[in-house]
């Protein structure tokens, strides 16, 4: 089959978008109250406990001070959205967060704070989240 140019200029161009139409995320996990470097690629950790179901994640804006708990990790996550995709939910953050505190096999994550997307003199801060993975004991 020949294609013309402009039928392959066509599937290029879909081509694109299609790869620019995805939000690109970065995930730093690290061991508690470490220090957060700055990255595009991000950090894991590795806990060596069994993964547990994201469902299962309950997500604390603030401390649990009626269950005792270990710290695992702290967990920063980021979003960034692309020309052509749009800007990630409150819920797909959330859902991001549980993902990464699931590998680590925690139970909740707490003290999360969502950053929303917002930009300043020179600076744009993409949209994200933060908390620390816990495990009860």
């Amino acid at each position: 089959m020949t294609m013309t140019p402009a039928t392959r200029l066509s599937m290029l161009t879909a081509g694109a978008l299609m790869l620019c139409g995805c939000t690109t995320w970065s995930a730093d996990v690290r061991r508690p109250g470490e220090a957060r470097v700055p990255s595009l690629v991000g950090r894991s950790l590795k806990t060596g406990r069994p993964a547990t179901d994201p469902a299962k994640i309950v997500l604390v804006e603030g401390n649990v001070a009626d269950k005792p708990y270990d710290a695992i990790a702290d967990i920063s996550i980021a979003a960034r959205p692309t020309l052509f995709s749009r800007v990630p939910t409150h819920d797909l953050l959330a859902q991001r967060l549980r993902l990464e505190a699931a590998k680590l096999g925690a139970d909740a994550v707490i003290n999360v704070h969502y950053e929303l997307l917002h930009s300043g003199p020179g600076r744009v801060a993409p949209p994200g989240a933060s908390g620390r993975a816990v495990v009860y004991k």
